[in-house]
């Protein structure tokens, strides 16, 4: 995570480190397999997950969720080539890359194995997205509710010199979410749409429902930019004077699942026999963290509404303009 943190890198090569940590902490996990091929053909590299097979290390054939495109029959069947870096987008981009001997297609010719480039939008990403959230839910949800941990940190992990005890509260704060978009049709304009007499009428009204929404779309993307979600989060350590409170990059190294060593060595978790610490303790220094908190949420969301204020006026400019132009283009055509 240290990565994202780098400066002067653009939003997109942020995004990709975050991606290439998030596989890495996949494969140190074991939940799936994953790894480099090259193109049997011309030598092109790309990056591959699937399922342990029978009688390999990790948990064969007990991954937490699906894959999509993936087969736990056999490893020429299972495993799902794909890039996330957009310096590996070849020219022309290719579809296909043959990474086995004997790739054979339903009429018996040989057949490549599809490209999958791995970003928001594609349905291996989707899958993992929703997959790992719905485990976490399932593992750490409001109905199996995990109040302290005991943490064994493998050798040269950054916060092996805190402890014994900490507590940590983590908080995302994104100022515009999806639900703030309005919907693709509203009840007053499903109304108009199902009054048009005719089917051209009907075609015309989606058309420019569809841009409305292109248009919401973009001015969410200006939004995220100008007033990104924030990952706040604030920790104590105890010491033998009492806790303390840790820096944000102190709690970072305690989050940190895996070490940045060569050897990738993973942190495991399990619930404790009994209770760390007393959990009205905790319960008091969470109150008090949780407090610090919204006293920045609060901050951070007067901040954003100043900043994205002239989006907004841009925003309102922009359909303005676009509208009237095509209110009155079709009024020239009439």
């Amino acid at each position: 995570m240290s990565d994202l943190a780098r400066p002067h890198e653009t939003p997109i090569r942020r995004e990709e480190r975050a991606l290439g940590a998030w596989l890495k902490t996949i494969k140190a996990s074991r939940d799936f397999d994953t790894g480099g091929r090259l193109d049997k053909e011309d030598g092109y590299a790309c990056q591959t997950i699937w399922y342990h097979g029978v009688g390999e290390r990790g948990r064969a054939g007990e991954s937490p969720f699906s894959l999509p495109g993936a087969s736990r029959e056999s490893w020429m069947s299972s495993h799902v080539p794909f890039i996330y870096r957009r310096a590996d987008i070849s020219a022309p981009p290719r579809k296909n890359v043959f990474t086995d001997d004997g790739e054979l297609g339903a009429d018996g010719t040989r057949s490549g194995r599809p490209l999958r480039f791995l970003d928001h939008g594609s349905e291996l990403h989707d899958a993992l997205v929703s997959g790992y959230a719905a485990a976490g839910l399932t593992a750490l949800g409001k109905a199996k509710p995990v109040v302290q941990t005991s943490v064994r940190l493998p050798e040269g992990h950054p916060a092996r010199g805190l402890g014994p005890l900490v507590v940590i509260t983590v908080v995302q704060f994104d100022p515009f979410p999806d639900e703030l978009l309005p919907a693709l049709w509203t009840a007053e304009a499903r109304a108009i749409l199902n009054s048009a007499p005719t089917e051209v009428q009907k075609t015309a009204l989606s058309a420019d429902r569809r841009m409305l929404h292109t248009l919401f779309r973009s001015f969410q993307r200006r939004i995220r930019i100008a007033a990104p979600a924030v990952f706040m989060r604030k920790g104590y350590w105890k010491t033998k004077d009492g806790w303390q409170e840790l820096s944000e990059e102190e709690a970072d190294f305690c989050l940190q699942p895996i070490t940045s060593s060569t050897n990738n060595a993973l942190a495991s978790g399990r619930i404790p026999l009994s209770a760390l610490e007393k959990h009205e303790a905790v319960n008091a220094l969470r109150s008090r963290q949780l407090a610090t908190i919204t006293s920045e949420v609060e901050r951070y969301r007067d901040s954003a509404q100043q900043r994205i204020r002239h989006e907004v006026e841009g925003m309102t400019d922009q359909m303005s303009a676009h509208f009237l132009a095509e209110i009155r283009n079709r009024e020239l055509m009439l």
